[in-house]
């Protein structure tokens, strides 16, 4: 499978689909982005499909919601036997806080091309080691 021009484009879009969508807390937006079923592990926790998805959603309500920004950069992605792996470095804003940095890393990803377009099958976050802030709330 050779990766199109618009394939690399629609790749492109989805990461920033997915920064746009979390920072809005546009939930289904965001669960849109996902392959059925998807696993997105954050190191600390893991969530498995479309029920999971939803459930991360429930526990950025209850740190207080939309209230970061994500910054992916370094997008680079390849085909590796029958898919398609992706890694993107990572800086999220804390905008309570006029924009200190809450945390970073890099995503590891997976990403399938689906019926409605590429979508993220599997999202591994991998952060830094740098301290945060105490009161920083966890990396999304």
């Amino acid at each position: 499978m050779a990766l199109s021009e618009t394939d690399q484009i629609e790749i492109q879009l989805l990461y920033a689909r997915y920064t746009h969508t979390i920072d809005d807390f546009d939930e289904m937006g965001w669960i849109d982005t996902w392959t059925d079923p998807a696993s997105f592990d954050l190191g600390t926790a893991k969530y498995q499909g479309v029920t999971g998805l939803h459930r991360f959603f429930e526990m950025l309500s209850a740190i207080g919601g939309a209230r970061m920004r994500h910054y992916t950069t370094n997008v680079a992605f390849r085909e590796v036997e029958d898919r398609v792996v992706g890694r993107a470095y990572l800086m999220v804003l804390d905008t309570t806080t006029g924009g200190l940095s809450a945390t970073g890393g890099y995503y590891d990803d997976v990403l399938m091309s689906t019926a409605n377009g590429w979508r993220f099958a599997e999202r591994v976050l991998v952060q830094d080691p740098w301290p945060a802030r105490a009161d920083a709330p966890p990396c999304n």
